[in-house]
C-alpha cells in the first residue's frame, strides 16, 4: 500500500536545491523513515522558505525520484 510522507530539509545542513538542479534522484538517509518503493514523499524546506517545495517518489530503498519542483500551491495549505 502506497504511503505519503512529509520530511524536512534544512538547507544549512544539506543543499537539496543544488543537488536537484543537476539530478532527479537523491538518496535520503535522514532519520528512521520506513520508505517503500512507490511511496510519495513531500519535502518541507525549512526557513527561509518554510513550505513544501518538492514532491518525490521512492524508487528503491531510500532513493527518491523527483516528481515536481517548487510546489507553491502548498504554501497556502500549511
Amino acid at each position: 500500500m502506497k504511503e505519503y510522507w512529509i520530511v524536512s530539509s534544512n538547507s544549512n545542513k544539506f543543499r537539496l536545491d543544488d543537488l536537484l538542479r543537476n539530478n532527479n534522484v537523491v538518496d535520503w538517509k535522514q532519520g528512521q523513515y520506513k520508505f517503500k518503493t512507490g511511496d510519495i514523499v513531500y519535502i518541507y524546506s525549512t526557513l527561509p522558505k518554510g513550505r513544501i517545495t518538492y514532491e518525490m517518489e521512492v524508487v528503491k530503498d531510500k532513493s527518491m525520484k523527483l516528481i515536481e519542483k517548487q510546489l507553491y500551491k502548498w504554501q497556502k495549505r500549511i
